[in-house]
């Protein structure tokens, strides 16, 4: 099944959070991926948490995007080099151990 991406135009956004997309910036050969994750909490394992992707515009014009890992903020003139698109999101196992390095301590492996 190939995935759906659909265009954005970045002119438009003033604040938008996606639950359930991804969000793709490109610009020639860079591409970043912003994507909600599902995290579940070492100390408390019965405590699950969703992180969607923020997009939200700043006083200036500029757009801040944010994710569980990532704050890219894009001044309007940077905006005007990148496309953007939409694609269905594949939700992450909560379960699964990520390699930490380095290592925080924090008892999850």
């Amino acid at each position: 099944m190939k995935k759906r991406t659909n265009p954005v135009n970045l002119e438009e956004i003033w604040h938008l959070i996606l639950e359930d997309q991804v969000f793709v910036l490109q610009k020639d050969q860079e591409t970043c991926v912003l994507a909600p994750r599902i995290l579940r909490s070492c100390m408390n394992p019965d405590q699950i948490k969703k992180h969607p992707v923020s997009i939200t515009r700043q006083a200036d014009g500029s757009l801040l995007f944010t994710d569980v890992s990532h704050h890219i903020l894009l001044s309007r003139e940077e905006l005007k080099n990148w496309n953007a698109y939409e694609s269905t999101w594949i939700p992450n196992d909560p379960n699964q151990v990520l390699s930490c390095i380095p290592c925080r301590n924090c008892g999850r492996c």
